[in-house]
């Protein structure tokens, strides 16, 4: 009797595990494919929003010096997948050239990746996971949907970047480091800002 019930915490315990270990990779695949097919659907801003409803306009852009220089700007390098309560959908991006001087974290000549979209979904609470599988980045977190005018409301999703390496700098030349999230004018996520350490006395810079 001990011995089987011995038998039965380890056979859990191994399973609570493995579970615990997937790697990103290995959730965004399966977040990328769907359990349930009636939460939200694609529309266009001409569509009449019935009462209980929101339309939701989702926006996610950032910069990427990869293939600068022989980018194929018709051909889709990245992709998004957005998963919410179950319900996936995978969006190619596009990229286009960009050569903003505007001193920012984006400053520079590279290739840029945007995503504008309208979806209808229920009001109330949902779980949505948001991945660019190309880079292993997901993010996961709940929001609060309420329309009550029948305007719609914005997802925006703003790139954070890196530090550039021995530099104060932060810029997409050193990759993107997360995405703050804000719903309208309330912010859902937003990271905290890097500090610049300078470097010690065995560092390479």
């Amino acid at each position: 009797m001990v011995f089987h019930l011995l038998h039965k915490f380890i056979v859990i315990f191994s399973l609570i595990l493995i579970g615990g270990c997937q790697s990103t990779k290995q959730i965004i695949e399966s977040k990328s494919h769907s359990t349930k097919n009636n939460i939200f659907v694609e529309i266009n801003q001409e569509n009449k929003i019935e009462p209980g409803f929101t339309m939701l306009n989702i926006n996610l852009s950032f910069k990427t010096p990869e293939g600068r220089e022989t980018a194929n700007l018709s051909k889709s390098d990245y992709s998004v997948v957005l998963n919410i309560d179950g319900q996936s959908v995978i969006w190619p991006l596009q990229g286009i050239a960009s050569n903003e001087t505007n001193s920012g974290t984006e400053n520079g000549k590279a290739v840029k990746y945007n995503l504008s979209k309208n979806i209808l979904l229920k009001n109330g609470r949902h779980k949505f996971f948001v991945a660019l599988p190309e880079i292993d980045y997901q993010k996961e977190f709940d929001m609060d949907l309420t329309d009550p005018h029948g305007h719609g409301q914005t997802l925006n999703l703003v790139p954070q970047y890196n530090h550039k390496q021995c530099k104060r700098d932060v810029t997409y030349l050193a990759g993107i480091r997360d995405f703050d999230v804000y719903l309208d004018e309330k912010v859902i996520f937003k990271k905290n800002h890097i500090h610049y350490q300078r470097p010690g006395r065995h560092s390479p810079c």
